[in-house]
């Protein structure tokens, strides 16, 4: 096996047992199925349901056992190739974290939470104003 591919699994398992956690803790951090886990610790990537998860599963393990998912990634992806079909490697080239994408969508709600306050000030306003014409 490649050193590279082989120090994934090693430096997550190593740094699990240094946080002293169990795969059962993992799992329940980061929702990844315990045999993924498993075979993430052995190097079986193969194993794993397609390339997407490969690096999602990767980062989210890392996170949790508080290394760097981008630094583990770059190991891996100059030996992903010879692991992968043609038609996945695109899929390969996502966004390190996918949270990323889920923070940028959600920042949304408070300037539309602003508008709406600012909206209700002025009908507020002009209810007031009119009553007090009358």
């Amino acid at each position: 096996m490649n050193n590279n591919r082989t120090s994934i699994g090693n430096e997550l398992y190593q740094a699990r047992k240094k946080l002293k956690l169990t795969l059962s803790d993992i799992q329940n951090k980061t929702k990844i199925p315990e045999r993924y886990l498993k075979d993430i610790e052995i190097n079986n990537f193969s194993s794993l349901p397609d390339t997407f998860y490969i690096k999602l599963f990767i980062v989210q393990y890392a996170e949790a056992v508080l290394l760097d998912g981008d630094e583990l990634i770059k190991k891996y992806a100059g030996h992903l190739d010879t692991h992968i079909d043609i038609k996945d490697k695109n899929k390969f080239d996502i966004p390190s974290r996918v949270t990323k994408k889920y923070v940028s969508q959600n920042n949304e709600w408070p300037a539309m939470l602003i508008t709406f306050l600012v909206l209700l000030i002025l009908i507020t306003i002009f209810v007031c104003f009119i009553i007090n014409l009358k």
